[in-house]
């Protein structure tokens, strides 16, 4: 068979595939033509964001990961949203915006968001995940 990942769109769509399924087996009489909430967590730009955005499924990015060193200063808790000139800068340099950003992703960080109606639904400017606008990112204080 074929091996295929991130950021290929073949990997997220295998993966709406598996959630639907497993959605109609739980839930069988779930109405089937309500899309799935989902959205894709991740802290590499070309690879999570860029492969979700390729697949139409929302994204998350996380500031604290690999971009990190980039974007924070030395002095900055890894847990510290950078400024939105700082977001910005990296998002067009590389080509590739996330729908949201989130400074960490931890249990302890998502604790009161008990699903993705929540997280994607939230205004804009809410404390701790918000959606990126058309003309360009939100930050999000973490």
């Amino acid at each position: 068979g074929n091996i295929f990942g991130k950021p290929h769109t073949e990997h997220f769509e295998a993966c709406l595939r598996k959630l639907e399924e497993e959605r109609s087996h739980e839930e069988p009489n779930k109405d089937a033509a309500k899309p799935l909430r989902v959205a894709h967590v991740g802290d590499s730009l070309h690879h999570d964001i860029a492969g979700a955005n390729a697949a139409g499924v929302p994204s998350i990015f996380i500031v604290g990961g690999i971009h990190a060193e980039e974007l924070l200063s030395a002095d900055d808790d890894k847990g510290t949203m950078p400024s939105d000139e700082k977001l910005e800068e990296l998002f067009d340099r590389e080509g590739i915006t996330p729908t949201h950003v989130l400074s960490l992703f931890s249990t302890e960080q998502l604790a009161p968001i008990h699903d993705i109606d929540r997280i994607l639904e939230l205004p804009q400017g809410a404390a701790d995940i918000a959606p990126i606008p058309e003309g360009g990112p939100q930050s999000i204080i973490g």
